[in-house]
């Protein structure tokens, strides 16, 4: 369902730091119940403490991650989906006030996700 061919928002792209963003990535990957087609991440944050609040509905899941950052802990909503087009299905993570209409400007995160892996 989440395919190889990942995509964020430009915002994302500039606001997140990247070790977040491969992190959320991971989180879906590593999921240890069939994924649904929406992700959901809560992201907030507790003196240099990052905690990402991890759901989704169908079947239901939830996991809370807790970890010590370098940097100002990020609060936000955000969504991972799928969807499809004609050139063939693709996964997103966008932030959850973000239009959907504005989804052209995505960040193709291949490139940058091969490169990293999570021990």
């Amino acid at each position: 369902m989440f395919s190889e061919n990942r995509y964020l928002t430009k915002r994302i792209h500039e606001e997140l730091p990247l070790f977040l963003q491969l992190f959320l990535w991971n989180c879906i990957a590593e999921l240890p119940v069939p994924k649904d087609y929406l992700q959901i991440f809560r992201l907030s944050g507790a003196g240099s403490q990052q905690i990402i609040l991890h759901s989704q509905e169908v079947p239901p899941y939830e996991k809370r991650y807790q970890f010590a950052v370098p940097f100002s802990p990020v609060t936000a909503k955000i969504y991972g989906n799928t969807a499809q087009r004609a050139s063939g299905d693709f996964a997103r993570h966008l932030l959850a006030n973000f239009p959907s209409y504005f989804t052209k400007m995505l960040v193709n995160i291949s490139s940058i996700h091969s490169a990293f892996c999570f021990i």
